[in-house]
């Protein structure tokens, strides 16, 4: 997103939770993927970053451990670990300072995690274990720490095996080394401490998902992996060294991911999202969080998510509805299209980027090539009569009947007495709407609602300025409030107008 973020000391990871690569987040999907093809993504892309901490020399073990402790009690899962892998292994003493059952649970675990990781045939194999050529990458990043490896410190004075093809290292090199392989070690048994944590709620999750109760504990299970590295890395960030960022395209895949039938366990995807997104938003408001950037074109993270978690200035929101001239040619519309062209795509269609983007990839279709051999001296018209068409058949008219269930959903809210009484004023159209009992009768009255609101901007030529002629019942009008949260009209600051997102769907809501 930024040039600068390529550059030391930012380290960026990006996830598009959409099925293919590069695509904007309006595109529609079809499918919805799997709520754990989504997670293992998030996860990994999140154990990425924390790895990179670690080889910057910024996550320790000790840091683990505490951060860990400091949210959950895991000398039960300590002792379940151990009993299920080291029980065959030799007791070996693990020399501690601290009087600490918990502590000593920790260091048994992490002696065995160092020897099941060794060897021909590794036990266990993870991200955060070392592979066989652990030691060589280690050692060409202890040359260029050189400068401040005196600083570090094994946590808790476990003693690891170094040396390649038997050539012993000096005493400060086996010193960073062990502290980088107890930081590996230490993210790997936290992973499987939280492991064991959701195995044992495994069948309160499936009770939950047959019942379609909630929990937030259950919810929460899911997502203690993913915070718990979100707090590490936090705490890890340092100006001008390590500055960790996280930006995920279409996040709203999430909420709308299926969960699958088999495997392991897990809640579903609206309540794993919901989850996800209360933790971060209660771990930037009471501590600090690292930069998180959700990219999404799903009006729901515009008005219903601040209904939903009441965090009304949780949320910092950057909408994009389209370029100026100047920032057009800032961002290269002359190197995509003709002065010309130009010139009438902003008369007609206006400088949106999701304009600008579809039309430059139809004007490189096959079909310009039939346009430009039929009528070659106004291909580029054609092409905007094609992307009109698409416009409307792809985005209005999904978004109008999106629109008119919000119009129901209101109807039946004002029948259950859900509706402020100031929305419902004497002589609005909309204060007495019909019995949901008549789906027909409903359905008709939405789609007047919206006629007539369509109707009422067009004749005004969509210059309606709601706080200069004091038309703020504008504002309640319910057919206003669903074109606005579909994402056909937009609520303008500065002027204060009402007006459509771009010339492109004015053209086609008045059609």
């Amino acid at each position: 997103l930024v040039k600068e973020w390529r550059l030391v000391p930012h380290s960026v990871e990006y996830i598009d939770f959409h099925n293919s690569e590069y695509l904007p987040p309006w595109t529609f999907s079809e499918s919805s993927p799997s709520l754990r093809t989504l997670r293992l993504e998030l996860e990994g892309r999140l154990e990425s970053l924390t790895r990179k901490g670690v080889e910057l020399g910024c996550i320790g073990g000790d840091q683990v451990y505490r951060t860990l402790k400091k949210w959950h009690g895991i000398d039960g899962a300590l002792l379940h670990f151990l009993k299920q892998n080291a029980q065959k292994l030799p007791i070996k003493r693990v020399t501690s300072k601290a009087h600490d059952e918990t502590l000593f649970l920790w260091q048994r675990a992490l002696w065995y995690l160092s020897e099941a990781s060794e060897g021909p045939n590794p036990k266990f194999k993870g991200s955060f274990l070392p592979a066989q050529s652990w030691c060589d990458d280690f050692r060409k990043l202890f040359v260029e720490l050189s400068s401040w490896h005196g600083s570090l410190k094994p946590c808790h004075g476990i003693i690891y095996p170094v040396g390649i093809d038997g050539k012993e290292w000096d005493s400060k090199t086996k010193e960073v080394l062990n502290y980088f392989k107890e930081a590996l070690l230490s993210l790997r048994l936290a992973k499987e401490v939280l492991s064991i944590h959701e195995q044992w709620r495994a069948n309160a999750v499936e009770h939950l998902k047959r019942t379609g109760g909630f929990s937030r504990m259950l919810a929460h299970s899911a997502t203690n992996w993913p915070l718990l590295l979100m707090e590490i890395l936090t705490q890890a960030a340092q100006i001008d060294y390590f500055q960790p960022k996280l930006v995920i395209n279409n996040f709203d895949m999430l909420r709308k991911a299926v969960t699958d039938s088999s495997g392991d366990p897990i809640v579903d995807a609206a309540l794993y999202h919901d989850s996800l997104l209360l933790r971060l938003v209660a771990l930037g408001l009471n501590d600090r969080c690292i930069p998180v950037i959700f990219v999404t074109s799903d009006s729901y993270y515009s008005y219903q998510l601040q209904r939903d978690f009441a965090y009304a200035n949780a949320f910092i929101f950057r909408e994009t509805f389209g370029w100026t001239p100047e920032e057009s040619k800032i961002h290269l519309v002359p190197d995509y299209f003709t002065e010309d062209e130009w010139q009438v795509i902003a008369s007609e269609l206006g400088s949106n980027s999701r304009h600008l983007s579809e039309l430059y990839t139809l004007k490189k279709s096959g079909s310009s090539e039939e346009i430009s051999e039929e009528n070659k001296g106004s291909r580029f018209l054609d092409f905007l009569d094609i992307y009109f068409g698409h416009l409307q058949v792809t985005v209005v008219n999904p978004a109008m009947e999106s629109a008119l269930e919000i119009l129901k959903k209101f109807a039946e809210d004002v029948h259950f007495q859900r509706v402020q009484k100031s929305r419902l004023s004497h002589g609005v159209a909309w204060r007495h709407p019909p019995n949901q009992t008549d789906k027909d009768k409903c359905c008709q009255w939405a789609k007047i609602q919206l006629m007539d609101i369509v109707q009422a901007l067009s004749n005004a030529e969509f210059g309606v300025n709601y706080l200069h002629d004091y038309s703020y019942e504008i504002l309640d009008d319910p057919a206003a409030q669903a074109l606005i949260e579909v994402g056909l009209l937009y609520q303008q600051r500065d002027p204060s107008f009402i007006r459509p997102l771009t010339r492109g769907i004015q053209r086609c809501l008045v059609r």
